[in-house]
């Protein structure tokens, strides 16, 4: 099975309303956990189509200034699968085209699948999202661009995305000249957002993060979610646990630990409810 069963959606009403003229709609960010269109569903999205799972939601998708979802699997037809892995996924390519139709902006690709086909999976992933128009945030041809926000302007408001991964292997972590994704290590989460919130109207952080199935989020979890509001992220997202977590309210921004599983091809009775979170 791929459709999530139930859908939460949490409602944040004054992280991206500072400086907002008056006249204006407020800006409206969309985002939901992770997305994956291969594993099991595969046979089903030969015959429905990549945009299937998102018929019941397109329309909050589609009205959202921005919508971002965590990729979970390569974009590509090539490359070698991990030998070390037990669980390890791919997605054709032609995906992408109907994630865009389907409404999303924006795909976070810092996470423990996306380097499941080694580099050339990441750099497939990378150019067909190019291509296709999708923003990337969290991976890269090289750290530096991994850990270079998405930059979105929406009615003179300039909002960044950045994107971690602070889940195993940590092989597929970017290098100064190697591809891959951007680590979520204290100390580049801070300084990457002390300089985005200098440019940036807004910033926004996702983290692939914690224990899957876990219901309440890791210590570490929020130590960096809360680093990340003291240095300039208005509203962080994670992911990775495959079910819902808390969310917490913190120094005038907003943390949503975990948001589940959205779309997800590997179907677990124990992953059932997702979270959509709309932040305006």
């Amino acid at each position: 099975m791929m459709i999530i069963r139930n859908i939460f959606i949490f409602l944040l009403t004054a992280a991206l309303s500072q400086a907002i003229p008056a006249h204006s709609e407020p800006i409206s960010v969309v985002a939901v956990g992770d997305l994956l269109l291969g594993g099991s569903a595969t046979e089903k999205m030969k015959r429905t189509g990549f945009a299937y799972p998102f018929q019941k939601t397109e329309d909050l998708i589609q009205k959202a200034d921005i919508a971002m979802a965590n990729l979970e699997a390569p974009l590509t037809v090539r490359g070698e699968k991990h030998p070390d892995k037990k669980y390890t996924f791919r997605v054709p390519p032609s995906a992408a085209t109907e994630l865009k139709q389907a409404g999303f902006d924006l795909m976070t690709l810092a996470n423990n699948h996306i380097g499941d086909y080694g580099e050339q999976g990441v750099i497939d992933t990378l150019e067909t999202l190019e291509k296709t128009g999708l923003g990337i945030s969290g991976a890269g041809r090289n750290l530096k661009a991994a850990r270079t926000p998405f930059v979105a302007e929406i009615d003179g408001q300039k909002l960044a995305f950045l994107s971690y991964s602070n889940t195993f292997p940590k092989s597929f972590y970017a290098r100064k000249t190697k591809p891959g994704t951007a680590p979520g290590y204290f100390e580049y989460v801070a300084a990457d957002l002390r300089k985005a919130s200098r440019k940036f109207d807004h910033v926004i952080v996702s983290f692939h993060w914690g224990g899957e199935r876990m219901n309440e989020p890791k210590d570490y979890q929020k130590e960096l979610g809360r680093l990340a509001i003291d240095n300039g992220a208005d509203v962080v997202i994670g992911h990775h646990p495959h079910v819902l977590q808390g969310a917490e309210i913190y120094n005038g921004g907003i943390i949503y630990y975990s948001l589940g599983n959205f779309a997800f091809g590997s179907y677990s009775q124990a992953a059932v409810t997702a979270g959509m979170a709309r932040i305006w």
